[in-house]
């Protein structure tokens, strides 16, 4: 029969789960916490139509969205004040 083992060196998390680094490093502070929008909220700030907004993820002029799951993008609202503040900024230039 087969058992199942966890190597640490193999896995994506073990860093932060090493008993031995816990236990060395100085402890940090939590990452930020931050807001994620939907495409629905993403287009009440950006009024555009969906097509031209993933056209624009496609090629790189708007960023990337965060996929909790196939069929659940999500974007930081951190990444949308910066689109926002680069749109402004090409407006006034």
């Amino acid at each position: 029969m087969d058992t199942l083992s966890y190597n640490p060196a193999e896995s994506r998390v073990a860093p932060a789960l090493d008993r031995a680094n816990l236990l060395s490093a100085p402890p940090k502070s939590p990452p930020a916490l931050e807001a994620l929008l939907t495409l629905d909220r993403v287009l009440e700030v950006i009024p555009i139509s969906r097509e031209l907004w993933w056209s624009g993820v496609k090629s790189g002029r708007f960023p990337a969205p965060i996929r909790l799951s196939p069929r659940k993008p999500l974007w930081c609202t951190s990444e949308i004040g910066l689109l926002v503040s680069g749109l402004r900024g090409e407006r006034h230039e």
